[in-house]
């Protein structure tokens, strides 16, 4: 017989809770695109694993209702993180183009040299 497996219920949160949560993941944001800048693809490569796991944990939880000065931090918090991650994902793309170009450059150069053979006499 199969064993179903059963989802975890949402986590409860408070209001300020939730927005802590939201403010870690600014925090994890604003490091990646600060290495994104700086050029730093590894140590971003493994902040982004976190990231998304902050994010997943956000998106499971049970949501409180929000008071409206609750409700605008949040709003504040969303509009920093999506602008960063904005920027941060232009970064990658040059970056990605960048990489495209090298590697291009490089097939280029060893199409260009033709098979080697020894020399005849």
């Amino acid at each position: 017989m199969m064993a179903i497996k059963q989802c975890a219920s949402p986590e409860e949160v408070s209001p300020e809770q939730l927005l802590g949560r939201y403010e870690n993941l600014l925090t994890l944001a604003t490091h990646i695109n600060v290495l994104a800048r700086r050029g730093k693809w590894v140590e971003l490569i493994e902040r982004e694993s976190q990231y998304v796991i902050e994010s997943e944990r956000l998106s499971r939880l049970e949501l409180p209702e929000l008071a409206p000065e609750h409700y605008e931090r949040k709003a504040d918090l969303l509009e920093r993180i999506f602008s960063l991650d904005l920027e941060t994902r232009s970064l990658l793309i040059a970056r990605r183009e960048q990489l495209r170009r090298q590697i291009a450059e490089v097939r280029a150069g060893a199409n260009d040299e033709g098979p080697t053979t020894p020399a005849q006499s």
